[in-house]
């Protein structure tokens, strides 16, 4: 499923790939082996995803615009809706924050630009970006895109057998 979403960010537009790890980090970089991605270990990965994205974003290069924050239990999510939130980024308009929508619901991932990322230092917890958008409606813009993936995690391995029970 990781290895999934990694390749659908490699195809994508984005500039580079960066995997953030955490528990069990040694068997995503063995899944991960061969592909130009480059891992982070985030070595305080039990406080919450807040954590991983603050290491992220800290770790890009200074000419990065914008990030695209991808879930790896979110198989179903293509490089087409990351290229959709790439195309939709417009910091001249102060737009940083792109969110795809489907039916009208919020989903995933999300692209954050660059002007946030000193805010996303006041994270913490398990809730990931969420607060920052709150707080900034003002420069938000949502996606629409027609792909109900952007809407499915699958974090037990029940989700994931039904997820592949159902897939033709």
């Amino acid at each position: 499923m990781l290895r999934q979403v990694a390749e659908q960010a490699l195809n994508s537009n984005a500039a580079t790939v960066c995997v953030v790890t955490g528990y069990e980090a040694d068997q995503v970089a063995s899944l991960l082996q061969g592909m130009p991605v480059t891992l982070i270990h985030n070595p305080d990965h039990a406080s919450g995803m807040a954590a991983s994205l603050k290491l992220g974003v800290r770790s890009l290069d200074a000419n990065i615009d914008g990030v695209l924050v991808c879930l790896g239990d979110m198989p179903l999510v293509t490089s087409k809706v990351m290229n959709a939130l790439i195309e939709a980024y417009c910091p001249a308009r102060e737009l940083d924050v792109c969110i795809p929508t489907h039916n009208g619901q919020r989903g995933n991932p999300i692209l954050l630009g660059r002007r946030l990322f000193s805010s996303l230092n006041n994270l913490q917890g398990d809730i990931g970006a969420r607060q920052l958008i709150r707080d900034n409606p003002d420069r938000i813009v949502e996606v629409p895109v027609y792909q109900p993936g952007i809407l499915l995690d699958v974090d037990t391995p029940e989700a994931l057998a039904k997820l592949r029970q159902e897939q033709p």
